[in-house]
């Protein structure tokens, strides 16, 4: 049906105009690396690999990779929960669900 095809577009589209602006909000709106939280760091940086005995480094992902992945993060959960392809609130809660999977 075609006013249901429009309806999800149109849920989709506020969504990621939410998720950009939630992002530049959150992570700014800079093109190089960004720096891991200082609790995800020290979390981190306690933990020693037994392998090579020495305490893990975190890297460093880009600006664009984790625009990428967060967004690839809300569409996977949307697989995963179908019934909020026609719901707005309930795509916004798996929306800010996936930026809290990551911080």
């Amino acid at each position: 049906n075609r006013s249901s095809v429009e309806h999800v577009f149109n849920i989709s589209s506020i969504i990621f105009e939410k998720y950009r602006k939630i992002f530049i909000e959150i992570f700014g709106e800079n093109q190089y690396k960004l720096n891991y939280s200082d609790y995800q760091y020290k979390r981190a940086s306690n933990q020693i690999n037994p392998k090579l005995n020495t305490k893990n480094k975190l890297n460093k992902c880009s600006h664009q990779d984790l625009y990428s992945l967060l967004w690839t993060i809300y569409a996977l959960a949307k697989t995963i929960y179908p019934s909020t392809i026609n719901d707005l609130i309930a795509s916004f809660h798996l929306l800010i669900s996936s930026f809290f999977f990551y911080l």
